[in-house]
């Protein structure tokens, strides 16, 4: 299992580290030059003001006239809490991975792996009272599934969650909502030897180093937009969009580090757009065939009814063990215990 351990709106906490008097206000932490609002407090989120909104469209509400706190950037401050989190991070597991300023994975002692969710409380305890910083842990098989984790994880009063084996439920998207999208970001990023040539110094620098695969590899994005004919919500349609240009995210001899899809344009059924006005007029709802499909998938079971994009030798069924018993003799974790 793979844990992602993320500061809870990370510039701000640590803010509140130095400056304990802005526990419970509303706070901004701002962009380079004063610009915008890059960090928010809960207290600043709750008051609808969106994250980027400039500052001087909010300054005329700035103590003391008004009820908002802004604080400027402070990069050495961050960087060094940072540095303090990884620190009690690398005492609690057996390998941390930075991934950002606020973020790292980390790779869980097997003796923890029986109960993930004892563990992720004891390293978010531990962090918020050496450092100071509030966090989320989040528990998965994956790098990507642990960071959705991490994410459910937030929004819990124990800050925690752990991905269970069949996360079917948790990640469904759009047709539960009720949600059409008008398009989608495909990507890929890669590590290829000697990619880019240039110097270290001429890197952009990131925390806990430049913007490398290490190695000797570098590191790059690939990726292309797709928009939709039309909003949707159907599966076949967006395979099909998606599929045309998939091949470009191909490069030879490349590493893959991680890809992904992130949707865009989310709106609810019925709600005005700009149409196209060459297009055929069309009317746009739910999808009705996959309306179908989820009535038949929730009737029969998950993935009976599924696109054949998606591979059709996998097993139809899962193996049922509510009364399994702990493998005694063949696992640590589950060693019988005699009192």
């Amino acid at each position: 299992m793979i844990g992602l351990v993320d500061g809870n709106n990370f510039y701000v906490s640590c803010e509140r580290v130095v400056n304990p008097k802005l526990n419970g206000k509303p706070v901004a932490v701002l962009s380079n030059n004063d610009g915008c609002c890059v960090a928010m407090s809960p207290e600043f989120k709750a008051l609808g003001i969106a994250r980027g909104t400039p500052y001087y469209q909010l300054k005329d509400r700035e103590v003391p006239k008004g009820d908002l706190i802004f604080c400027s950037s402070n990069y050495e401050l961050y960087g060094d809490i940072s540095r303090r989190i990884i620190q009690v991070l690398r005492e609690r597991a057996v390998e941390v991975e930075q991934y950002s300023i606020d973020e790292a994975f980390i790779y869980p002692p097997s003796t923890e792996f029986g109960n993930l969710m004892e563990y992720g409380k004891s390293v978010r305890a531990q962090v918020l009272q050496w450092v100071g910083i509030p966090c989320g842990v989040g528990f998965a098989k994956t790098k990507t599934l642990a960071k959705i984790a991490n994410h459910i994880g937030k929004k819990l009063p124990e800050g925690v969650f752990v991905m269970p084996d069949d996360p079917t439920d948790i990640l469904a998207k759009l047709r539960r909502h009720g949600m059409l999208a008008t398009g989608c970001n495909v990507y890929a990023q890669v590590a290829v030897p000697g990619m880019f040539e240039v110097s270290p110094e001429q890197r952009e620098p990131r925390s806990g180093g430049y913007q490398g695969c290490g190695g000797g590899w570098d590191c790059s994005f690939y990726g292309y937009t797709v928009t939709f004919p039309e909003p949707t919500d159907a599966t076949n349609v967006m395979v099909r969009a998606i599929h045309d240009q998939i091949g470009s995210l191909f490069v030879k001899g490349a590493k893959y580090r991680k890809s992904g899809i992130v949707f865009f344009g989310l709106e609810k059924v019925g709600a005005a757009y700009q149409a196209d006005l060459f297009a055929p007029a069309e009317k746009r709802e739910k999808s009705k065939l996959y309306e179908a499909i989820d009535a038949l998938n929730a009737r029969l079971g998950k993935g009976k009814v599924f696109s054949a994009a998606e591979g059709v030798g996998k097993p139809a069924w899962a193996m049922k063990r509510s009364k399994l018993s702990k493998r005694a003799t063949t696992n640590w974790d589950e060693l019988l215990t005699v009192r």
